[in-house]
């Protein structure tokens, strides 16, 4: 066992997967009154989302009211899709032509919605943004020199300024946009790099992504830190919790496990294997319940191609439960919403979305 002090998760991890019971999931009753305790006993639900997506990054959000936000490339179109609290969901289509395979969505503080992708009959990087309470979607260019944007990130940060990072062939690029609409862009790593995951918090940008057989890290706050190198790994998951705790999730391929790594503030990174039960650990996701303390890992087990979750609770030991099975378990997506309930999207192997989610009930 190792014990990883943290300001989010003081947890003990235990190597290898811990028993899947319902209670594994759930921390203790607080005793500050300001968070509730949820009970896992709840089952799980879960329906098809009527949109079949090529595989890739739907990067689901939910906003404050308890809106779902996400995006689907549905036949190489860029859809937008969305559901209201205990409502259904819909899919509105953006852009209807050929889009590549990653796009990124984020929401403002307004609860604006925006997203960054690629137009790959120019192979440059687009942005997309609907502002609270319109209806009329606009479009910009964020950087037109080719070959870029095959893999990209977006965050807004506290005062609405957009940022996106996104690859090219040779390097990994960043681009801001003013407040009066202009975009500058440029170098974050001279290393050709792929599946960045990019957070904007308290004290700026957070961004880890994969060059060679590494994981990087590097922060902006007025300009990138040298980028770090995390270990190696793929498939990374990135979140920071409201102490400033930097958290990620990567598959070691290696040795065919899931890994987690995490960051105080200004501190080094610690890491520890979370599962090594088989072949687990590729496309791994990230949410954050601050107020129940607790992260939750979405990723596949890849030996049996199923979808499982897990929970690293405050002062408690990893666990995980299988969500689904047969041929799934691809690109998942994690939103925890104001009511602490946990949400996921993700694809089947046939390129069709799924949602599950598990309300937060007290069970007193």
């Amino acid at each position: 066992m190792k014990a990883i002090e943290i300001a989010l998760v003081a947890a003990t991890l235990s190597c290898g997967r811990a028993p899947s019971t319902p209670s594994d999931a759930q921390s203790d009753d607080t005793s500050d009154g300001g968070a509730r305790s949820c009970s896992s006993t709840v089952p799980w639900q879960g329906e098809a989302i009527d949109v079949v997506s090529s595989l890739g990054d739907v990067g689901l959000v939910s906003d404050r009211a308890g809106s779902l936000h996400a995006t689907s490339r549905a036949l190489a179109e860029l859809h937008y899709v969305h559901r209201p609290p205990d409502g259904a969901w819909s899919s509105t289509t953006i852009v209807a032509q050929d889009v590549g395979p990653q796009a990124s969505l984020a929401l403002d503080p307004d609860g604006g919605i925006h997203i960054a992708y690629q137009a790959t009959d120019t192979l440059d990087v687009k942005y997309a943004s609907l502002p609270a309470g319109s209806s009329t979607w606009s479009f910009e260019d964020v950087e037109q020199a080719g070959n870029l944007g095959n893999e990209i990130a977006l965050a807004i940060d506290a005062t609405g300024m957009a940022h996106v990072v996104y690859a090219s062939d040779t390097a990994l690029r960043y681009a801001y946009r003013s407040a009066e609409g202009s975009w500058f862009p440029s170098t974050v790593d001279t290393k050709p790099a792929i599946t960045p995951r990019l957070v904007a918090a308290a004290d700026g940008l957070h961004l880890v992504y994969q060059a060679g057989s590494k994981l990087w890290y590097a922060q902006r706050a007025a300009s990138w830190t040298t980028p770090l190198a995390i270990g190696p790994g793929t498939w990374p998951a990135l979140a920071v919790d409201q102490a400033g705790g930097v958290h990620a999730t990567f598959y070691d391929a290696a040795n065919g496990d899931l890994a987690y790594a995490y960051r105080a503030p200004g501190m080094d990174w610690m890491t520890a294997m979370l599962d090594t039960v088989g072949d687990v650990g590729a496309y791994t996701a990230l949410a954050i319940d601050d107020a129940q303390r607790v992260v939750y890992i979405g990723y596949q087990d890849v030996g049996a191609r199923a979808l499982e979750l897990g929970s690293l609770p405050i002062g408690g030991a990893f666990a995980t439960m299988t969500l689904d099975t047969g041929s799934t378990g691809y690109f998942p997506s994690l939103a925890v919403d104001p009511m602490q309930g946990i949400h996921v999207v993700y694809a089947k192997g046939s390129g069709a979305l799924s949602y599950g989610y598990r309300p937060c009930t007290t069970g007193r």
